[in-house]
């Protein structure tokens, strides 16, 4: 019994002492393994600069330790993709030196003096470097926490030609606000920012830039993202021609090149010439006939007098995560690395797509952007600088795939038809209806809503339901038509009545700009008694906008035709009883 007491006290102090001499931080290991945060990374390493990042632990820790590891320099885009995605990094060619981390600090930041190659290599020695930040134990070295990112080195700046960078933001309204995109207009002239007009919120959002002129030459038209099998669906609003016009009319002028958030197919790029558009944005997979072009990044010819520049999906991609560390320096590196694969090659140029959602959203790709205008390997160009690089042609782009398009309600295909026929009544309100129709389309879920927007729209323009009297056979009735509308309707008015006759015929055209107008109609009542008068609004070509029907009751008699008929018959009866008393009168003279 004793014996047994003594060995669990010596057991029992043993642990006490292997706890008191295991660090803190290798005692993490066994539990869970740190998480990093990269605050902000190297950037680009120019020359003997220092590598330099800042970055937050999970937990504070003990005794641990900070170095970077550099790996052999990547040969491709595909390559640096590759090692970044998990793929083996091989053997490291360098490691720096070690510096402490401090328990009591929630962030760190490492700088270290080696400079990134291993080895003297000269101007040779510039490349795409993935390196990994690594924390370990200082007693153990066990690794704690690493996290591995691609860092670009020139070994020197003699000679580099920069590669050209085109942007295009398409700013999701009404989420973002003119004046965020009039302020990164402001900040960076050579973007080039487009509003997408699913619904009828496009609209709105670029009231002011549509009317400020010095910035429309910084204006994208982008077409709305209808799904192939739906354009034309529903009638000539739904028609590519239509969202065409639609993405001009958001921007405000018909010169800005056309943005294709998908690819765009072979009939779609034909019909562009016939539209007046000399110059698209297309996704590089359009493209893919042109290869061998697109290895040298600039724009091609369509061979209809339509200019294309594809723009990439890695650089659209990066440009969508440039707001955070990490995406930042990625996009870096992978514009790096096609810097790297002909770096003595001029006006090569590489374009971007990205969409931006919120004022936030665009104030930090703004500083993202700011941020890549000043690498020394790469020059912001416009999209219109971009198109002027085109040196080939590609006769036949790749078609695009179809994908289904929902059935849409009949409901839809009705409100549709009658906001076309508005469309042509009162152009001004195009735009809001093509939008909505356009919106019903892309988001099919939505199309209730829709409807009943269009429907909003369309009661704009009303005719009266008063109740019409005929006090005699024939009069001018007067048909009173109301707009809410902004903008000048010119309205066809049809009366279909069988009970009654125009005798001045029973249409008549009018424009409807003040709130009211009444429209007189002759009128000659065939029948006594109550009929139906249709009124029906319609469009210059006779396509229905609204109707109503009023009642009309013919009494056929007036009050003055009741007086001059009662005078009448007042008259005629004196006239006869005096008549039929003279008569009496000279019987009774001839019997006496």
């Amino acid at each position: 019994m004793p014996g047994r007491i003594t060995s669990r006290l010596v057991l029992l102090l043993a642990l006490v002492v292997l706890g008191v001499w295991l660090p803190r931080g290798a005692a993490l290991v066994s539990t869970a393994r740190e998480a990093v945060t990269v605050v902000s990374a190297p950037g680009v390493v120019v020359g003997s600069q220092p590598i330099a990042a800042t970055f937050r632990l999970a937990h504070r820790l003990h005794d641990a330790e900070a170095f970077f590891v550099v790996y052999p320099a990547t040969t491709s885009v595909s390559g640096l993709g590759a090692v970044l995605s998990g793929a083996q990094l091989g053997y490291p060619i360098g490691i720096t030196h070690a510096v402490a981390v401090s328990p009591h600090a929630s962030q760190m930041h490492l700088v270290v003096p080696d400079p990134i190659p291993a080895s003297g290599c000269g101007t040779s020695c510039s490349g795409v470097y993935p390196v990994q930040l690594r924390v370990a134990s200082a007693v153990s070295g066990q690794t704690l926490a690493s996290v591995t990112f691609a860092v670009p080195y020139f070994s020197t700046l003699s000679g580099v030609v920069p590669l050209h960078l085109a942007v295009g933001v398409i700013a999701e309204t009404p989420a973002v606000t003119a004046s965020a995109i009039e302020e990164l207009l402001a900040r960076d002239p050579s973007v080039q920012v487009g509003v997408s007009a699913e619904g009828p919120v496009g609209l709105g959002a670029l009231r002011s830039l549509a009317h400020a002129v010095p910035l429309r030459a910084s204006l994208l038209a982008p077409t709305v993202g209808v799904a192939r099998a739906c354009v034309g669906a529903l009638g000539p609003l739904s028609s590519f021609a239509s969202s065409v016009q639609l993405a001009r009319t958001v921007v405000g002028t018909a010169s800005a090149p056309l943005a294709f958030a998908t690819v765009p197919t072979s009939d779609e790029l034909e019909s562009l010439r016939a539209l007046g558009i000399h110059e698209v944005i297309l996704p590089a997979s359009a493209l893919a006939s042109a290869s061998p072009v697109l290895t040298l990044s600039n724009a091609v010819r369509l061979g209809a007098g339509v200019v294309a520049l594809g723009t990439s999906a890695m650089v659209s991609d990066g440009l969508s995560s440039v707001t955070q560390p990490l995406g930042a320096q990625l996009l870096m590196a992978e514009l790096a690395q096609v810097y790297f694969e002909a770096p003595s090659r001029p006006g090569r140029v590489l374009a971007g797509l990205v969409a931006v959602a919120s004022d936030a959203r665009m104030a930090a790709f703004a500083r993202g952007l700011a941020s890549l205008g000043s690498l020394p390997f790469l020059q912001l160009s416009t999209i219109d600088g971009a198109m002027a690089t085109a040196s080939s042609t590609v006769v036949r782009p790749n078609v695009a795939a179809e994908r289904a398009c929902p059935r849409p309600l009949e409901a839809l295909r009705v409100a549709a038809r009658r906001a076309a026929a508005l469309a042509e009544a009162a152009p001004g309100v195009r735009p809001e209806l093509t939008a909505l129709v356009l919106g019903a389309l892309a988001h099919p879920e939505a199309s209730q809503l829709a409807r009943h927007a269009i429907d909003r729209t369309l009661d704009a323009i009303t005719v009266a339901s008063d109740q019409l009297t005929l006090t005699s056979a024939r009069e001018t009735v007067p048909i009173d038509i109301t707009s809410h509308l902004s903008v000048p309707a010119s309205i066809r008015v049809v009366l279909v009545d069988t009970k009654l006759r125009f005798p001045e015929g029973s249409t008549r055209t009018v424009t409807v700009a003040s709130k009211t107008v009444t429209v007189p109609i002759p009128v000659v009542a065939r029948t006594l008694g109550t009929s139906p008068l249709l009124v029906r609004l319609e469009s210059p070509s006779g396509q229905l906008i609204g109707q109503n029907v009023l009642v009309v009751d013919s009494t056929g008699f007036s009050v003055v035709g009741v007086v001059l008929t009662g005078s009448s018959a007042a008259l005629l009866a004196v006239w006869w009883v005096r008549n039929r008393g003279r008569r009496q009168r000279g019987r009774h003279a001839k019997r006496s």
